[in-house]
C-alpha cells in the first residue's frame, strides 16, 4: 500500500508517477531476470511468446491448470463483455471482483497439497514435469543454435536489439525512453540475464544510431539519424518546389471551374491553389465538404492543359473511390504501394508533364510520402496531396501530410455537404474541430447514441436495429463499423444471421478454409451461399481477372467439392469463377492456398476512410480516440446510430473509487471490499468518462515536432536538399536559445585528421541513453569516450583509412551543375563520331567536308553534317558565343532536338532519368576520383565492362515473360539451396521456361540488375547448359543489358548487406550462415562495372548502420574483387563494418561449400559428365539448327 506516516506525523504517499510511466519496462526488466534465474538455476529454456515467456516443453495443459486465476478474470471480463488487453483498467475491476477476502486464503502447505494432487489427475508428477522441461530445453538448442556462425554472444545480442527497435522505429518516426527500455529487455529476455540486457541497451546507445531528439513530459525522446534525414530531405524538396513554374494555364484552371456551377467558393480557392505554381500543393478539407468532388476539376483542368493524371490513394479501395471522381483509367490509378513500385522498376513514367494527385494523404507514412515527393521533384511534375489530417493517422511511422501543410500552407474546404440534416452537418464540423462533447450531445438528443452495458448485449442491439432498416429501405446503403477486427468478426457473424433469417442467403452452403484479420493469421471454416457479401484480404489475379486487397463481391454462385468453384461479382463490375484455392495469392512452398476472404456485412473504421454511404451503425467497445469517432460518425447521408459499451466503463470508473483506508502510526487498517456493486458508476460518469476518451487524441509525432527547422525560402530549402543528396547529414544543433534546431551539417574545410573527437555530455537522468553531443557538425569517425572496445577498432579503422587518403571523408556521387555545363560543351560531333555516326561527305564548305552553315538564334555558325548508322540525318552546331553549347537536330524536323543530353537521350537509347548523366560521366571523365588507390583498377573495368548502351524496353519484355524463380529445379536440385530462403527473395529471380526454344536457356533462372532509380537494366543468367553437349552449366549476363548490381531482398533497411560475385554465392553464404531477418545480397556478376561500384557507394552510404559482409571466392581473383569492393563500401560509408568471408580453401566457393562439393569432386565430377556426352552427328549446311552453336560469355577475373 502506497502510504506511510511522516515524522511529523502527517501522512502522505510516494511519488510514483516515474514508476506508472516506467511500468512496462520495470515490468519487462523483471521477466528478463526470472527467465535467466530459470536457465541458470534449473537448466530449463524460456522462449518468448510475445511480450511475455513459456517453458519450452511444458504443455498447454499444465500452463491452463497453473492459470486458473487469470482465466477467472477473462471470464468476468467476457460477461461484463469487454477484453482485459484492451481495457486495463476496467480489467482491475475484474481482478478485485475475482479476489477473495484474507480470509478465504489458504495456508501454503494446503496450496502445494491442492497442486500435488492437480498434476496426479493429469497423470504426471513433479519428475515428469521436470523431465519435460529438460527435454524441451535439449530440443531447442539442438534445433536453434545459439549464434551464428562467426557472430560473438554481444554481437547476437547487438542484431537481437536493433531488429527490435527497426520494427519499434516501423511505425513512430520518434521512440520514448520507456518504451526503448521495455522494447529492449523484451528481446532480450529468453536470451540474456538482466545486467547484459542493461550493457547492451547501453551499447545502443553510445553507438551513435539512436539521438535524443527533446523532451516529452521531462522524458527523453528518440529518433534517428535516418529519420532527421528522411523528413527533412521531405520538407526541403517540397519547399524547393514553391513556385517553380506555371502547370496549368489559368484559363484552363477557370474553364474547368465553369463546368461546376454547384460548387462553393472554398472547392474553386481549393482547385486554384491546387494548380498553383508550386511543385507540391495541399488541400485539406473536412470529411464530407467535398474534397473529391475538387479533384475531379483538378484533374479535368490538367488533362485539358495536355498533362497527364497519376491518381494514388493509401489502399486500392480509396484509389477507386478517387479513380471514379476525378474520371481516371484504371490504368491510371493505383494504390501508393504499387505506383511506388512501379515507378521503381521504370514500368510507369513520371516526368514534366505529369500531375499526381494523392487522396486520402493523411494516411500515408513518412517514408512513402518522401519517395512521392522525391519522385516529383526530380520530374519536375506537379504534386498534388488531399486529404484531412484530423482523421485517421498513418500505421506507418510519421504524419507527413501535417508536416507539408504547417511548411507549405494549405486551402482548406470546411462547409460540410454531405449530411442532409442540418444538425447533422454541424455535429460533423463539431467533431472536425474537436468539439467532441458537443457533437455527441447533438446525436444524443436525438436518440441516436444506445448506451448498452456488455458487448453481447451491444451487438445484438445493433444487428436488430440494422437489419430493421435492411427491411424498410432495402434501396439504401448502409455500413457497420467497430475499430477491432474481432469486434468485426462477431459482428459479421450476428449479421449474416439476421441477413439469412431475411431470406437474403441461398440455400446450398460451402465450407471452405479462410484467413480473416484479427484471427492472428489462422485459417478458420468459412461458410458461404448465394447472397453473402464478402471482402478480400490481398491481391491476386484469378483467371484473368485482377482483384485487389479491400475489394468488395457478392457470391453469385457457388458448388460443392474438395475444393469448391466460387462465383463472385465484384463491385466494381467484374464477376470471376473459380476454385476456392485459386483465390489465394502466392504462399511459401509447403503452406496450403487458403484464400483471404471474410465477410463484409462489418468492417473497420480504418477501411471505410473515404466511403460515402446513406446509414451508418457504429459499434464502440473500446479504444476509440477522436480521428476514429470522426471518421465513423461522418460515412452517412441520411443517418447515423452509435451503440457504446458500457460495463468495461463502468468497471473502469469503479477500479479508480478505490476503498477507504484508516491510516496511523502505528499502521493502517482496509475494510473488507464487501460488495463490489457499491463502486458502481452513474450514468452521467458513464457519458463524461466516454467523452473524455473520445476527446484524446490519436497522436502521430514527428520529428520536427522537437527541433525547429527553418525552411521558409525555396533557396535555403534547394542548398538543403544538395548537402543531404550529397551524402551529409541535416544535424541538431543544440546550442540555440530556442531549443534544438535542424541545420546543415558543415565538414568540407577541416582536415579530418585535423578535427577534435566531440564532448560526451553529462549523462541523461536515466542514463540508458545519452544526449547527442552539441557539436557543429560531424567530423571523420571519433570514438565517443565510452565505445565498447569491439566498436573503437572499426572508428580506428575509419579514420586511419581517411588520414591515409584511400577513403575520402565524403564525396558526392550526385552529378553537379558544372558537371552538367561540361557535358553540354561538349565537342557532340567527335562524340557522335565516337558512337558510330559519320561525316556526310556530299556536304561541304570550303574545302572542309561534312561542314554545312545553319543558322541558331539568328547567327549563321558552322555545323556538321552526320550520317546515323540506321542511315538518318543529322546536322549538328555549336551554339551562339554566350553559351558555347552543342545542339543537334534530325534533318526531317522543324527546330533543334537539343543538346547532349537529349542527343544520349533519343539516339542512344538512354531513357531513364540520370542513366545518360553517368554514361556522360563515365565517357568524358568528369566525375570525382574515387581514391588514389583505384584510377589503374577503374581503368580496368572500365575496359572490360559491357557498355552501358541498353535496351530497357527489350530488357523488361524479356524479363515479364519469365516465370517465378523461387522454386527452381535448378537452384534446389543443382546448386543446394533451399526454397524457404529462396523464398525471401522471390521477387527478383525468374526462372527462363523450359519451353523456350534456345536449349541454353531451358530452366536457366536470371537474377535481375537495377540502376540507381531501381529499375530492371539487365540480368544475370545461370542454368543447365546444352545437356548434349557435356555443358552442365552456363553463366552470362543478359544481351543489351547494363551490368550494375543485382538487389536481393531488404532494400530499405537491410541490417545485414551480404556482397558476392553472383548471387547464388550470395545466397549459399546466406544459408550457410543462417542469416535471418532483414538481409540484402548484393551481385555485380563477376567483375564490378564502374556504375556497380558507384552504386555499391551509394547503397553503403544508405545503410551505414548494416553489418556488411564480403562473401568472396577462395581464389587470387577473389582478393582484387575483394578490394575493390572495401574501397566502394568505405566511399559511402567511411566508418561501415564490413567483414570478409571466405569459404574454406578446399571450396572454390560458397556454393560448392555448402554442396560439400570440393575442388577435387568437382573435377572429377565435370570429367564424369563429359564422358557421358554421346558422339554428336555431323552437322547440316541446310539447317543451322543441327548443332547449336552456343558460345558462353567470358567473364574475366581481376
Amino acid at each position: 500500500m502506497n502510504i506511510c506516516v511522516r515524522a511529523d506525523g502527517s501522512t502522505g504517499t510516494i511519488d510514483n508517477i516515474d514508476l506508472l510511466n516506467y511500468q512496462g519496462a520495470i515490468g519487462a526488466y523483471y521477466r528478463t531476470a526470472l527467465a535467466s534465474g530459470l536457465r541458470e538455476e534449473f537448466g530449463w529454456q524460456p522462449i518468448r511468446k510475445e511480450r511475455n515467456f513459456e517453458i519450452a516443453g511444458i504443455g498447454d495443459n499444465l500452463v491452463s491448470m497453473f492459470s486458473k486465476r487469470r482465466m477467472q478474470i477473462e471470464e468476468i471480463a467476457e460477461a461484463r463483455g469487454y477484453d482485459t488487453a484492451t481495457s486495463r483498467e476496467a480489467a482491475q475491476y475484474a481482478n478485485l471482483a475475482s479476489r477473495g477476502t484474507k480470509d478465504d486464503l489458504a495456508p501454503l502447505e494446503d496450496l502445494e497439497r491442492d497442486w500435488h494432487r492437480q498434476i496426479v489427475d493429469e497423470g504426471l508428477d513433479y519428475a515428469a514435469i521436470w523431465d519435460q522441461a529438460e527435454e524441451g530445453a535439449r530440443l531447442f538448442h539442438s534445433s536453434r543454435p545459439s549464434i551464428l556462425p562467426h557472430e560473438t554472444p554481444e554481437q547476437r545480442q547487438d542484431r537481437i536489439l536493433l531488429e527490435a527497435i527497426e520494427t519499434l522505429l516501423a511505425t513512430s518516426t520518434v521512440v520514448e525512453e520507456r518504451h526503448l527500455l521495455q522494447t529492449g529487455f523484451e528481446a532480450l529476455q529468453c536470451e540474456v540475464d538482466a545486467a547484459s540486457a542493461t550493457r547492451a541497451i547501453e551499447r545502443l546507445s553510445s553507438s551513435g544510431l539512436l539521438v535524443e531528439l527533446g523532451r516529452h513530459k521531462d522524458r527523453p525522446v528518440y529518433t534517428t539519424q535516418s529519420m532527421i534525414d528522411l523528413e527533412t530531405g521531405m520538407i526541403a524538396a517540397a519547399v524547393a518546389s514553391k513556385g517553380e513554374r506555371e502547370f496549368v494555364p489559368l484559363e484552363r484552371v477557370e474553364a474547368a471551374l465553369a463546368k461546376r456551377p454547384t460548387m462553393s467558393a472554398e472547392q474553386m480557392d481549393a482547385v486554384r491553389h491546387a494548380l498553383n505554381t508550386d511543385g507540391v500543393a495541399v488541400v485539406e478539407g473536412h470529411a464530407g465538404s467535398g474534397k473529391s468532388f475538387s479533384s475531379g476539376a483538378i484533374a479535368e483542368a490538367a488533362r485539358e492543359a495536355g498533362l497527364e493524371v497519376h491518381t494514388i490513394a493509401p489502399s486500392w479501395k480509396a484509389t477507386e473511390v478517387v479513380r471514379s471522381d476525378t474520371d481516371t483509367t484504371e490504368e491510371m490509378a493505383r494504390a501508393v504501394a504499387k505506383f511506388l513500385h512501379e515507378a521503381r522498376s521504370g514500368d510507369r513514367h513520371i516526368g514534366r508533364n505529369s500531375v499526381i494527385i494523392l487522396d486520402e494523404g493523411g494516411m500515408v507514412g513518412l517514408r512513402e510520402m518522401a519517395e512521392i515527393a522525391r519522385i516529383a521533384e526530380e520530374a519536375g511534375a506537379k504534386l498534388v496531396i488531399a486529404g484531412d489530417t484530423r482523421q485517421l493517422k498513418p500505421v506507418a511511422a510519421g504524419a507527413p501530410m501535417e508536416l507539408l501543410r504547417q511548411h507549405l500552407g494549405s486551402s482548406e474546404i470546411t462547409e460540410i455537404r454531405r449530411q442532409r440534416e442540418g444538425w447533422m452537418r454541424q455535429a460533423s464540423t463539431d467533431l472536425a474541430t474537436g468539439k467532441i462533447e458537443a457533437a455527441v450531445d447533438l446525436y444524443d438528443k436525438a436518440g441516436k447514441v444506445h448506451w448498452i452495458a456488455g458487448r453481447d448485449a451491444t451487438f445484438a442491439a445493433l444487428a436488430r436495429d440494422w437489419v430493421e432498416d435492411v427491411r424498410q429501405r432495402p434501396d439504401e446503403s448502409r455500413i457497420v463499423l467497430a475499430r477491432r477486427n474481432a469486434d468485426v468478426n462477431r459482428l459479421n457473424e450476428l449479421l449474416r444471421a439476421e441477413y439469412a433469417a431475411l431470406g437474403k442467403l441461398g440455400d446450398e452452403a460451402v465450407t471452405i478454409k479462410a484467413v480473416a484479420r484479427g484471427n492472428g493469421g489462422a485459417a478458420v471454416d468459412l461458410e458461404l451461399r448465394v447472397g453473402d457479401r464478402v471482402i478480400f484480404g490481398e491481391g491476386v489475379n484469378v483467371r484473368g481477372h485482377r482483384i485487389n486487397n479491400a475489394d468488395l463481391a457478392t457470391v453469385v454462385a457457388v458448388s460443392g467439392g474438395r475444393d469448391p468453384v466460387l462465383t463472385v461479382r465484384l463491385d466494381k463490375g467484374a464477376e470471376v469463377s473459380a476454385r476456392a484455392t485459386e483465390f489465394a495469392g502466392w504462399r511459401p512452398e509447403g503452406e496450403a492456398p487458403v484464400p483471404r476472404i471474410q465477410y463484409a456485412l462489418a468492417t473497420s473504421i480504418h477501411a471505410s476512410q473515404g466511403a460515402t454511404v446513406d446509414r451508418t451503425f457504429v459499434a464502440e467497445s473500446g479504444g476509440m480516440g477522436r480521428e476514429s469517432l470522426y471518421v465513423a460518425m461522418t460515412r452517412h447521408r441520411q443517418d447515423a446510430r452509435l451503440y457504446v459499451e458500457t460495463a468495461r466503463i463502468e468497471d473502469t470508473l469503479s477500479s479508480r473509487k478505490g476503498v477507504s483506508v484508516a491510516a496511523s502510526r502505528t499502521g493502517a487498517s482496509i475494510p473488507d471490499a464487501g460488495d463490489v456493486d457499491r463502486l458502481a458508476a452513474t450514468q452521467n460518469d458513464i457519458k463524461r468518462y466516454a467523452v473524455a476518451t473520445w476527446s484524446s487524441p490519436e497522436t502521430k509525432r514527428n520529428v520536427t515536432d522537437f527541433a525547429k527547422l527553418d525552411l521558409k525560402a525555396p533557396a535555403a530549402a534547394r542548398v538543403m536538399l544538395e548537402h543531404l543528396r550529397a551524402g551529409r547529414h541535416a544535424i541538431l544543433d543544440r546550442s540555440t536559445s530556442g531549443g534544438p534546431q535542424i541545420r546543415l551539417e558543415r565538414q568540407s574545410q577541416i582536415p579530418v585528421s585535423d578535427r577534435a573527437a566531440p564532448a560526451v555530455p553529462p549523462a541523461a537522468r536515466v542514463p540508458m541513453i545519452r544526449q547527442a553531443p552539441p557539436t557543429a557538425g560531424r567530423s571523420a569517425p571519433e570514438a565517443p569516450k565510452s565505445v565498447p572496445p569491439r566498436l573503437q577498432a572499426a572508428f580506428e579503422r575509419g579514420r586511419e583509412l581517411a588520414r591515409s587518403g584511400v577513403v575520402p571523408p565524403r564525396q558526392s556521387l550526385r552529378i553537379s551543375d558544372d558537371e552538367k555545363a561540361k557535358f553540354l560543351k561538349t565537342d557532340l560531333a567527335e562524340f557522335a563520331q565516337a558512337h558510330g555516326y559519320r561525316i556526310d561527305s556530299s556536304y561541304s564548305h570550303r574545302g572542309q567536308i561534312g561542314r554545312d552553315p545553319v543558322k541558331i538564334d539568328g547567327r549563321s555558325q558552322l555545323g556538321w553534317r552526320l550520317v546515323a548508322p540506321n542511315g538518318d540525318k543529322l546536322v549538328i552546331a555549336p551554339g551562339s558565343n554566350h553559351d558555347m553549347f552543342f545542339n543537334w537536330s534530325r534533318k526531317d524536323q522543324q527546330g533543334w532536338s537539343g543538346n547532349i543530353l537529349t542527343f544520349t537521350n533519343s539516339e542512344l537509347g538512354l531513357k531513364k532519368p540520370g542513366e545518360n548523366l553517368h554514361y556522360l560521366r563515365d565517357k568524358l571523365g568528369t566525375g570525382p576520383k574515387t581514391s588514389s588507390a583505384q584510377p589503374a583498377f577503374r581503368e580496368r573495368v572500365e575496359q572490360e565492362s559491357t557498355p552501358a548502351i541498353v535496351d530497357p524496353t527489350r530488357i523488361r519484355r524479356t524479363w515479364s515473360k519469365m516465370e517465378p524463380g523461387h522454386n527452381s529445379r535448378y537452384l534446389v536440385e543443382e546448386r543446394g539451396l533451399r526454397p524457404e530462403l529462396l523464398a525471401q527473395f522471390r521477387a527478383t529471380i525468374r526462372t527462363e521456361p523450359e519451353s523456350w526454344t534456345k536449349s541454353s536457356n531451358r530452366g536457366g533462372v536470371a537474377f535481375a540488375h537495377v540502376d540507381e532509380e531501381g529499375r530492371i537494366c539487365g540480368y544475370e543468367r545461370k542454368g543447365w547448359g546444352i545437356q548434349s553437349e557435356g555443358k552442365r552449366s552456363f553463366s552470362q549476363f543478359s544481351a543489351n543489358g547494363s551490368k550494375t548490381l543485382a538487389l536481393h531482398g531488404d532494400t530499405r533497411a537491410p541490417a545485414h548487406v551480404v556482397i558476392a560475385e553472383n548471387s547464388i554465392d550470395g545466397m549459399s553464404y546466406v544459408q550457410h550462415a543462417g542469416i535471418k531477418g532483414n538481409v540484402l545480397v548484393v551481385s555485380t556478376c563477376g567483375n564490378p562495372s564502374a556504375q556497380a561500384l558507384d552504386l555499391l557507394a551509394r547503397k553503403a552510404s544508405e545503410f551505414k548502420s548494416a553489418k556488411f559482409e564480403i562473401a568472396r571466392d577462395a581464389d587470387k581473383g577473389g582478393e582484387a574483387w575483394t578490394g575493390a569492393i572495401k574501397a566502394a563500401i568505405h566511399l559511402g560509408a567511411p566508418d561501415a563494418k564490413v567483414a570478409v568471408r571466405a569459404p574454406e580453401d578446399r571450396y572454390k566457393d560458397w556454393n560448392n561449400q555448402i554442396r560439400g562439393l570440393s575442388r577435387t569432386d568437382e573435377v572429377s565430377r565435370n570429367k564424369a559428365r563429359l564422358a557421358e556426352v554421346p558422339s554428336a552427328p555431323p552437322s547440316s549446311s541446310d539447317d543451322k539448327r543441327a548443332k547449336p552453336q552456343q558460345t558462353e560469355r567470358h567473364v574475366p577475373k581481376l
